[in-house]
């Protein structure tokens, strides 16, 4: 659709997508069926205080994790166009080397974009923790420098 490839637009280039479009798109998929009969786990959401107003989780989980760590994981993240599927050069390799040799950076995955995100996120999370406060919504803050499981764990 063309708010579909609006979205993506902002999501590739490594931008925010502006609230007065991100926040309907939200709201309308967490209505559907599968969400209501399940639950939902946002990834990056909310990320504006006007955003945790509009959906209030019901616990907001903070992974806190040093800078030089998020980098590191985020850009040595590669897609494979072909399948759609992402790796990591150092984390989670493919298996095959055709595959190795067809992968590719996305955008916002680059160092100079996504140092910007980090800069954004610390700007913002503060404000969004408030709103969440005002709501009485219990927030969980997980160490997420210790292996994935651990973290898991950590969550539930």
């Amino acid at each position: 659709t063309q708010l579909g490839n609006q979205v993506a637009s902002f999501l590739e280039s490594g931008l925010p997508v502006p609230d007065d479009i991100i926040i309907p798109l939200v709201r309308k998929r967490l209505s559907e069926a599968d969400c209501v009969r399940n639950g939902w786990l946002l990834d990056g959401f909310p990320c504006t205080p006007m955003q945790a107003q509009a959906i209030i989780p019901d616990l907001f989980i903070v992974l806190d994790i040093a800078d030089e760590q998020l980098v590191q994981r985020a850009t040595g993240r590669r897609v494979d166009p072909a399948t759609g599927i992402a790796y990591h050069k150092i984390f989670d390799k493919p298996e095959f080397e055709e595959v190795q040799l067809r992968l590719v950076e996305r955008p916002k995955d680059r160092a100079d974009v996504f140092t910007d995100n980090i800069k954004s996120y610390k700007r913002s999370i503060s404000a969004v923790m408030e709103e969440i406060k005002t709501h009485k919504k219990p927030i969980k803050v997980i160490n997420g420098d210790q292996p994935k499981e651990a973290v898991l764990a950590d969550i539930e």
